[in-house]
C-alpha cells in the first residue's frame, strides 16, 4: 500500500466492517443443547451474511473505487465474557474475522470472573485471534468496595459503551426481560440505538425468533413487567438463514458503507444551488471529486494572504510551507522524533494515532486552507477591482485624457469588471467556498477521532438545532461518511490502560490544546486578535474615506461658488475633486464589503470564545494530573469528549456562519 506521505491524492481507508456482540451469560441462555446449536447457528449466519454482504459490495459495488485497493477487513468485537460474547467470538474466528476485546479490567483481574476452565477457553480464544489481528483493550475498571458499590456495573457499561462504539452492526441475545442492574445488555442496547447503530435482537430464549431495531421507541414496552417479544414472527432453521435476514443484513451493510443519498433539494436550494443557476451535486460527486484533488504546484490565491498582512500584519511573515501536504503537519503530528524539531519523541498514544491519521488530516486541512485562501482572494479582488473601475472611469476626466486615452481606460474598465466576473464565475463553477467547508469539516471531524480513539473510541455526532435544520444533516454529509470509513479502519490500540496510559492521553490532550503560545488555544487566540483588527481597521478605514468624500464634496462646492476663484483654475480643481469624490466611497465601500465578507467581527468573538473554552481544558488537564485522586479513563475520556465537542461545535457554527456568503460580484 502507497505511504500516506507518498499519495498524490487524498488518501483512502480500507473496506472494514464491524460486527459488536453484546448478549447474556450461560445462566440466562438457553439450557437444552438444540436451543444452544440454534443461537450458534443464527450467529455463524449473521456472520456469514455480513461476510458474503462485505464482497459483494467490493466486487460489484461501483463505490468500492472509493476505499484503498486493500482486502476487505472484517472485525468482531466482543469482550469475550462466558456465554454470548464467546459463543459470537468463536464463530467470528472461524470465519476469518479479526478480533477487537475490549475488557472491563485488566486481562488478569477479568479472568478472576471465570473458573479455571472458563479461563483457559478464554485464552485459547485470544491465542486463535492473535493469528488474525488481535487487539486488547484492556480497561481499568474497578470491583465493589464499600465506599462504591456500583463500580463493577460502571465498569461493565464501560466496555458496552467500547462496544457500541466500535460496532456498525450491534448483534444482541437478549431474552427479552427486566435488566439485572446497570452496565448490562439492556444499557448497550439502548446505547448503540441512541447513537443510530443497528441493532439484530436474538431472542435468548428461542433463537430461531428476531428482529431488527433502529430507534429507541421500539423499546418502550420495557417500561412494563411484561416480556419483550420479537413483533417480527421470524423462524430460522439452523443452517438455513431466511431471506428476510440475509436481507436486512445487506440493507445495513450497504448503509453503512455506501456513500449517504443526495441531499434534499430544499437544502440545495438554501446552499444558493437554485438562484445562482449551479446544478446541485450528490454526495458520492462530490466524495469522487474530493479523491481526485491534488495537490496545487503553484499558490495563485495570494491576494487574501497579501491583503491580510497589509491590513493585520502579525509579527515575522512565515515562510511558505513545503513538501506533501504531510510534510506540512508533520510539527503538528508527529509520529517520530524525526518530526519534531527538539528531537524528543512523541508519547506512544500520540505517535500511534498520528500515524493512523495524519495522512487523512493533512490532505483535508491543507486543501481547506487552500480553498479557503482562493475563496478569500476571490472577494477581495471582487471588491477592490470594482474600486478601480471607478477611478478608471473617471481618471480620464480627471486629467483632461483626450480620445486615445479615454479609449485606453475605458478598456481597462472593462478589463477589470470582466476579471471580477470570471472570478466569480470560477469560484461558483469550481465550488470553491462549499470546498472549503466540506474540507474543514473532515479534517475536524478527524481531529475529534484523534481525541476519541485512544481511549475507547467514540462517534463525533455533530448536532444542528431544529431552527437551522434547513443547512442539512452533517451526518448524512459525505465528509461524516470519510470519517466512519476512517474510524472503522483505525481500529483501537492495542494496549492496557494503567497510569502510565493514562498520563499519555492527558500529555496527548495537553498538546492538541496547547498553551497561549500554540496548539488549538493559540491559534484561536490569534485567529480572534487579527480577526479583531481586521475587522476594526477596516471599518476605520472606510468611515476616514467616507469622511473623505464629505469633505471633498465641501470643498468642491466652496471652489463653484461664485466670485470666490478663477474660473480657468476652479475647472481643473474640480476634475480631480470629482475624481476623488467617486473614488473614496467606492474604496470605502470596497473594504466595508470585504469587512462583511469575511465576519471578522463575529470571527473575533467567536475565536476569543473559543480561546477561553481551551485555556478551561487545558486548567482542568493540570487538575487532573496533578490531583490527588487516582488518575481514571472516565476521567480522561470525559475531558476528550467536552474538548471533542467544543471543537466539533465551533466547527458546526462557522460553517452556518458562512453558508450564506458564496462569492459573488460585488
Amino acid at each position: 500500500m502507497t505511504k500516506p506521505s507518498g499519495l498524490k491524492t487524498p488518501p483512502k481507508a480500507r473496506l472494514t466492517f464491524r460486527v459488536g456482540v453484546v448478549g447474556h451469560r450461560p445462566n440466562r441462555l438457553p439450557q437444552d443443547a438444540a436451543r444452544q446449536a440454534q443461537l450458534q447457528a443464527i450467529l455463524g449466519d449473521i456472520l456469514d451474511q455480513v461476510q458474503a454482504a462485505v464482497e459483494a459490495f467490493k466486487q460489484h459495488s461501483h463505490q468500492a473505487q472509493l476505499y484503498a485497493a486493500d482486502a476487505p477487513v472484517l472485525r468482531a468485537v466482543s469482550p469475550l465474557a462466558e456465554g454470548t460474547d464467546r459463543i459470537f467470538a468463536d464463530e467470528a474466528l472461524k470465519r476469518g474475522y479479526g478480533l477487537c476485546c475490549p475488557m472491563p479490567f485488566l486481562q488478569r483481574e477479568f479472568e478472576n470472573d471465570f473458573g479455571p476452565e472458563a479461563v483457559t477457553v478464554f485464552r485459547g480464544l485470544l491465542d486463535r485471534a492473535a493469528a488474525n489481528g488481535l487487539v486488547r483493550f484492556e480497561m481499568d475498571g474497578r470491583r465493589n468496595s464499600p465506599a462504591d458499590g456500583d463500580a463493577e456495573a460502571r465498569a461493565y457499561a464501560a466496555t458496552g459503551r467500547v462496544v457500541v462504539n466500535q460496532s456498525d452492526l450491534l448483534v444482541v441475545v437478549w431474552d427479552g426481560g427486566q435488566p439485572a442492574g446497570n452496565g448490562g445488555t439492556v444499557h448497550a442496547l439502548r446505547d448503540a440505538l441512541h447513537y443510530h447503530v443497528p441493532v439484530l435482537w436474538i431472542d435468548a430464549l428461542d433463537p430461531q425468533r428476531w428482529q431488527c431495531l433502529r430507534r429507541v421507541d421500539e423499546l418502550e414496552a420495557l417500561r412494563g413487567p411484561a416480556r419483550y417479544a420479537p413483533a417480527e414472527d421470524e423462524h430460522i432453521a439452523p443452517g438455513a438463514p431466511s431471506a428476510s435476514l440475509a436481507a436486512i443484513v445487506q440493507a445495513i451493510v450497504r448503509d453503512e458503507l455506501a456513500v449517504p443519498k443526495d441531499h434534499d433539494p430544499e437544502e440545495h436550494a438554501h446552499k444558493g444551488h437554485a438562484k445562482q443557476g449551479a446544478k446541485p451535486t450528490s454526495p458520492l460527486v462530490e466524495v469522487t471529486h474530493y479523491f481526485r484533488e491534488h495537490k496545487p504546484w503553484l499558490k495563485l490565491a495570494f491576494a487574501w494572504s497579501l491583503f491580510r498582512d497589509v491590513v493585520a500584519p502579525e509579527g515575522p511573515h512565515p515562510s511558505a510551507p513545503k513538501g506533501t501536504f504531510v510534510d506540512q503537519v508533520r510539527g503538528e503530528w508527529p509520529v517520530s522524533a524525526d518530526d519534531l524539531p527538539e528531537g524528543e519523541p512523541p508519547s506512544r498514544v500520540e505517535a500511534w494515532i498520528n500515524a493512523r491519521l495524519r495522512g487523512h488530516f493533512a490532505w483535508a486541512d491543507k486543501l481547506a486552507g487552500h480553498y479557503a485562501d482562493t475563496y478569500r482572494s476571490t472577494s477581495v479582488i471582487a471588491y477592490l477591482v470594482s474600486a478601480f473601475a471607478v477611478f478608471i472611469a473617471v481618471f480620464p476626466g480627471a486629467i483632461g485624457l483626450r480620445a486615445f486615452g479615454d479609449l485606453v481606460c475605458i478598456v481597462l474598465e472593462l478589463a477589470a469588471l470582466g476579471t471580477t466576473l470570471v472570478l466569480v464565475c470560477l469560484a461558483l463553477v469550481g465550488r470553491w467556498h462549499e470546498r472549503w467547508m466540506d474540507s474543514r469539516m473532515l479534517a475536524e471531524l478527524i481531529r475529534q477521532l484523534r481525541l476519541l480513539v485512544p481511549m475507547g473510541g467514540g462517534r463525533p455526532f455533530p448536532h444542528v438545532p431544529d431552527h437551522l435544520a434547513m443547512y442539512g444533516d452533517p451526518a448524512r454529509s459525505w465528509m461524516y461518511w470519510h470519517m466512519r470509513a476512517v474510524a472503522r479502519d483505525t481500529n483501537l490500540p492495542d494496549t492496557v490502560v494503567n497510569r502510565d496510559y493514562l498520563l499519555d492521553c492527558l500529555d496527548h490532550l495537553a498538546g492538541v490544546v496547547g498553551s497561549e503560545a500554540g496548539g488549538q488555544w493559540g491559534f484561536h487566540a490569534r485567529t480572534g486578535m487579527r480577526a479583531h483588527h481586521l475587522h476594526h481597521r477596516l471599518e476605520r478605514a472606510s468611515l476616514i474615506l467616507f469622511i473623505l468624500t464629505f469633505v471633498g464634496i465641501l470643498i468642491h462646492l466652496a471652489l463653484a461658488w461664485p466670485g470666490i476663484f478663477p474660473q480657468e483654475a476652479g475647472e481643473a480643481r474640480d476634475r480631480w475633486l470629482v475624481l476623488v469624490s467617486a473614488t473614496a466611497p467606492a474604496l470605502g465601500a470596497a473594504l466595508a464589503g470585504i469587512n462583511n465578507q469575511g465576519e471578522f467581527k463575529r470571527l473575533s468573538k467567536r475565536s476569543a470564545a473559543m480561546a477561553d473554552g481551551l485555556s478551561r481544558i487545558a486548567r482542568d488537564i493540570v487538575r487532573l494530573r496533578t490531583g490527588d485522586q487516582p488518575l481514571r479513563l472516565s476521567d480522561v475520556l470525559q475531558i476528550s469528549e467536552r474538548l471533542g465537542e467544543l471543537m466539533i461545535q465551533e466547527v458546526m457554527d462557522w460553517r452556518i456562519m458562512f453558508a450564506d456568503r458564496p462569492p459573488a460580484a460585488a
